[in-house]
């Protein structure tokens, strides 16, 4: 139940992330916090010829999300984890692309986090942290504790920090709660 919750909340920031991703069918991309699995499950569509993991805090999460995307397990080309962004479970230089969709506000260190996407990201690779815009998010009931609400300037130059390049926005402002996606580039 509370995975069909999750994903029926955030299907529209996940629609938009995926499509503003953009995988091709070969690259390598993480998920990071893919809670209720939709975007596991999106992006499994567009990488039938690539590899896809996915890391979340839950193993609840992870074992009700491994069964929605089995038969892609089985087959070797999706893996879910239980893991933690500051200590990500993969070599270094590992993945095309990166994704963090809705889950930066939970991060307790993100300049960490950052810098461990860094890591595991090939030369050329890109990362997309997708959230709310933060006059949406404090709009919202349940963000009055446990969440670290950064400003979006203060999230960029982290992504500089940590050795990003070439950051740009992107915004989703259609109906609802809106995104914006961070996007930037390994060198």
């Amino acid at each position: 139940m509370v995975v069909r919750f999750m994903s029926r909340q955030t299907r529209p920031a996940v629609e938009w992330a995926v499509s503003v991703i953009d995988p091709k069918s070969t690259d390598h991309v993480l998920d990071v916090g893919f809670g209720g699995g939709l975007s596991i499950q999106r992006l499994a569509e567009r990488t039938p010829d690539g590899f896809l993991a996915g890391i979340d805090l839950s193993d609840d999460m992870v074992a009700a999300v491994s069964k929605r995307v089995a038969p892609a397990i089985a087959e070797g080309w999706v893996e879910l984890r239980a893991g933690d962004v500051l200590s990500l479970p993969y070599e270094d230089g590992r993945f095309d692309l990166a994704s963090a969709i809705n889950t930066v506000y939970v991060w307790p260190d993100a300049a960490g986090a950052f810098r461990e996407l860094h890591r595991v990201l090939k030369p050329g690779g890109r990362v997309f942290v997708v959230f709310p815009p933060l006059e949406n998010f404090r709009k919202m009931p349940f963000t009055r504790e446990g969440f670290s609400l950064h400003e979006q300037s203060e999230l960029e130059q982290w992504l500089a920090d940590a050795g990003f390049q070439d950051i740009s926005v992107l915004t989703d402002e259609s109906e609802g709660m809106g995104s914006v996606s961070l996007v930037g580039t390994k060198t």
